[in-house]
């Protein structure tokens, strides 16, 4: 993993909860009931990045770090390629959800 474990789940979050913040903040036209927006996208965003989080770590389970590994299991450099791989996905798609769902909130819930 690119962070380490916590190091990873920390920057899953983070992003999620930026995306809010930088939304509301540097946005141009910027948002009317900010308080609101913020308590509904930043709560919004630590459940997305935990779920983000937890589909990364998703082929751990199976690697054999806690017990005897599944026959089958891929060999180590391909191992590091696909977590890297899956780290790249979530670091795009995470706050891509993010902002579409402030962008919601922006303009319909809280109008």
């Amino acid at each position: 993993m690119t962070f380490g474990f916590a190091g990873t789940l920390g920057a899953m979050v983070g992003l999620c909860v930026l995306v809010p913040l930088g939304y509301a903040f540097v946005w141009p036209r910027g948002v009317p009931r900010i308080s609101s927006f913020l308590l509904i996208t930043v709560i919004v965003g630590v459940a997305v990045g935990a779920i983000g989080f937890y589909w990364f770590i998703g082929p751990l389970q199976d690697a054999g770090i806690s017990g005897q590994a599944q026959p089958g299991v891929i060999d180590a450099r391909a191992f590091a390629e696909l977590m890297n791989r899956r780290f790249l996905v979530a670091l795009v798609l995470l706050p891509l959800l993010q902002a579409m769902f402030c962008r919601f909130i922006d303009q319909r819930a809280l109008k």
